[in-house]
């Protein structure tokens, strides 16, 4: 997991496998992040596998944006399609193609002015 800015949104990376053994460590960092004062892109492009106590976790850090209102998008991987679908959450989740559709998504918000500010520590920067 990493984090970096990438205007007009910080980038919430996670990779490999989430289950039960670490998906409250996944949900803790990820909602985390909720506080910042700009656009969220959730990245999940390389997840292999998303098991429900996984799904939990994105569905609690989707209430956690929407209770902050802050504005966010998910970029799935296969795996995470799969699951999205199983258990019906795909249609209530904002759900992006790719990064690059992403992040063009949440530049066209009317309040998505970027404010420049790393919340990671420049040697963190990097996933």
């Amino acid at each position: 997991m990493c984090s970096y800015p990438r205007p007009p949104a910080t980038i919430i990376t996670v990779s490999g496998e989430i289950d039960s053994a670490n998906a409250e460590y996944v949900s803790d960092y990820i909602v985390g992040f909720v506080h910042v004062d700009h656009p969220l892109v959730l990245d999940l492009s390389g997840v292999a596998f998303l098991g429900p106590a996984g799904l939990r976790a994105v569905v609690r850090f989707a209430a956690a944006c929407r209770r902050a209102e802050r504005h966010w998008a998910l970029v799935s991987s296969d795996a995470v399609n799969v699951a999205l679908r199983v258990y019906g959450e795909g249609e209530r989740l904002p759900v992006a193609e790719a990064l690059g559709a992403a992040l063009q998504r949440l530049a066209t918000l009317p309040d998505s002015e970027w404010r420049a500010h790393c919340i990671t520590s420049p040697a963190r920067m990097r996933c």
